[in-house]
């Protein structure tokens, strides 16, 4: 026979929490490292020349934000539905308790 398992809700909301942190934490280094990447450009001069590495730049991070945004988004997303799946089977956990307990109450138990 199979030996068991035992699923622990709080792991899976402690683990839901870290995805949303860790979502948040990709946002907040994105933001710092976008500032740093557009005071380089603004520094690049106003000629044709730094013109064109302006644009270049702002093509690449913008590309580069909508990526870092969808991951930062899908990050918390998870961390959300974890936590959603880890309370919907605590409180599953809490019905089948409480049915055994009537049916033990029920058999003089």
């Amino acid at each position: 026979m199979a030996a068991g398992f035992s699923v622990q809700p709080e792991k899976f909301e402690e683990a839901a929490e870290g995805l949303q942190s860790h979502g948040q934490d990709l946002a907040a280094v994105w933001e710092g490292f976008k500032g740093q990447v557009e005071s380089i450009t603004e520094a690049s001069g106003g000629d044709e020349i730094g013109g064109l590495i302006m644009e270049i730049h702002n093509v690449i991070l913008g590309a580069f934000e909508e990526s870092i945004t969808v991951c930062a988004d899908e990050l918390a997303n998870a961390g959300a539905d974890l936590k959603e799946w880890a309370t919907a089977h605590a409180e599953g956990d809490e019905a089948v308790a409480k049915i055994f307990q009537q049916l033990l109450d029920g058999l003089g138990g």
